[in-house]
């Protein structure tokens, strides 16, 4: 009998761990609006007393987006041709001391999986040409991560025919739908609505003597990362397809009469992206009155998936004095 509390006690933690999921769940680190994040860059020491003294280079980066980062670079800018291996005989170094990887896993949130994370170290030791009794003088260093990366979304916008709409104003038809909906990855390339179409309806009205009918529409593509785009002035590759009884009929003075509007790196005003930037894609779209029907309410859908390879990085100052003769 004098067990049974020792046995409830267990039974409760017991249920404590069912219900919390797990046990010291490892923190999940991500980022809506980036990839590959730069999470520290240092030097330490950050001030040099003579240029025979080593500085330790530290860069932690992560991938804390949606998908997987594929052929990272990594670059350290400022050190070829000045700088020195720390290790005999003190060499100087002529490249920007690449680093590569194959592929940085995406975060899994739901299963408390981070990312992929590095850590790259590198000892240096300042130029040789330094001279007697100089002062105090910034080095600056920067790193450069590239990575390709990818973003897949979906943009869905309620469509009414026009009589059907009209008894929505009206208050004698229903329509208790999200007009617009935006689905976009963690990525720093993300796909929008012009402002001037959020939260609003495609009103479809064919006439009689039509078989289609044409509206315009205009996307945005921004760049909402920590970086940009980059390779051939970051130009973007990717396509945009429509759904149902919907169509392209030119996008960004593009003739396709498809389903389909594909971005290729000849469309060079469209993809091309810096930081903070962004770049619209107005389109025509037509409704086929066929395939349209007698349906009074329909959903217009696009499915896009952009692919790129963008650039982040960050940099460190490190101050070199020397003693005089």
């Amino acid at each position: 009998m004098k067990l049974r509390p020792i046995l409830l006690v267990s039974i409760v933690l017991v249920a404590a761990v069912l219900v919390s999921g797990c046990v010291g769940q490892q923190q999940v680190s991500t980022s809506s609006t980036d990839g590959v994040v730069i999470t520290s860059f240092s030097a330490s020491p950050s001030s040099l007393l003579s240029k025979e003294d080593v500085t330790t280079l530290e860069l932690d980066i992560e991938n804390q987006g949606a998908v997987d980062a594929k052929n990272l670079t990594v670059l350290f800018e400022g050190i070829q041709d000045q700088w020195r291996n720390a290790t005999s005989p003190y060499n100087k170094i002529t490249t920007q001391l690449p680093k590569y990887y194959v592929t940085l896993k995406a975060p899994q949130s739901q299963l408390g999986i981070p990312g992929d994370a590095k850590i790259i170290t590198v000892n240096i030791k300042p130029p040789v040409e330094i001279p007697p009794g100089q002062p105090p003088t910034r080095y600056p260093i920067s790193a450069k991560v590239f990575y390709d990366y990818k973003t897949t979304g979906v943009i869905s916008v309620q469509t009414y025919d026009l009589s059907y709409w009209r008894n929505v104003l009206k208050g004698t038809a229903p329509s208790g739908k999200q007009m617009t909906v935006i689905t976009n990855p963690d990525a720093p390339v993300k796909l929008e609505l012009d402002s001037a179409y959020l939260s609003k309806p495609v009103i479809v009205s064919f006439d009689e003597n039509s078989d289609v009918y044409e509206y315009n529409y205009k996307f945005v593509l921004k760049n909402v990362g920590s970086g940009y785009p980059v390779q051939e002035y970051g130009k973007i590759t990717g396509k945009m397809t429509t759904t149902g009884a919907f169509k392209f009929r030119e996008c960004a003075g593009k003739a396709i009469d498809s389903n389909t509007f594909t971005i290729t790196p000849d469309v060079e005003d469209l993809t091309r992206l810096k930081e903070n930037s962004q770049t619209s894609i107005p389109c025509t779209i037509y409704v086929d009155k066929n395939a349209w029907g007698q349906r009074f309410e329909d959903t217009f859908t696009i499915n896009f998936n952009f692919d790129y390879r963008y650039f982040v990085g960050d940099s460190v100052d490190i101050y070199v004095s020397t003693l005089p003769r």
